[in-house]
């Protein structure tokens, strides 16, 4: 069978256009899977004057858009609380089992000044540097995501939709089951 000069071009030009739809689906399958919840860009960030509510407890600011793409665990923590040794002490093991180009645990303190939060840390023995400590003097985080029991923690994907979340405390293998579930799909 001879192909014809115009068969060729029409081969071509027919290739060529598949191509360019597959890249194009491609591209907003992407950018679909990467698209981050609004809801949760609300959380950690206010959009009506632009101010980032956190900082680390270095006095760094704390953006979603440092964690696009990753896992990310959020525990709620407070000085006066008696469960918060026990949740950062969990999230600083856990922290030494995933890299933080998969998961990120913040520890969010509740409305508490830097001095409260440094001088409680302070007696919490061997946390990971892994672990980022946030400061959130507003309360933003855990007012926005209803709170209503110490510590709250919210996992979400790497889209920032919330896959589970819990009012109260968590052990270490829950925490693990959900990480390990979202890192196997």
């Amino acid at each position: 069978m001879i192909i014809t000069r115009d068969k060729k071009v029409t081969i071509f030009v027919l290739g060529t256009i598949l191509l360019l739809v597959g890249v194009y689906t491609g591209k907003l399958i992407y950018d679909k899977k990467h698209e981050v919840n609004e809801a949760t860009k609300n959380i950690f960030a206010d959009s009506t004057d632009s101010n980032v509510f956190y900082t680390d407890i270095q006095g760094n600011q704390i953006s979603l858009e440092q964690y696009l793409g990753k896992i990310l665990v959020v525990t709620s923590w407070a000085s006066w609380s008696p469960f918060s040794q026990t949740e950062l002490t969990t999230l600083s093991e856990l922290s030494k089992n995933y890299s933080q180009e998969e998961v990120v645990f913040l520890a969010m303190n509740r409305k508490e000044t830097r001095e409260q939060a440094e001088r409680y840390i302070k007696t919490v023995p061997d946390l990971n540097p892994a672990l980022i400590l946030v400061l959130d003097t507003r309360d933003h985080f855990y007012t926005s995501i209803g709170g209503y029991a110490m510590p709250e923690t919210v996992i979400y994907d790497k889209k920032g939709n919330i896959v589970d979340y819990t009012h109260g405390t968590m052990n270490q293998e829950q925490i693990k089951n959900k990480i390990d579930s979202l890192l196997n799909n």
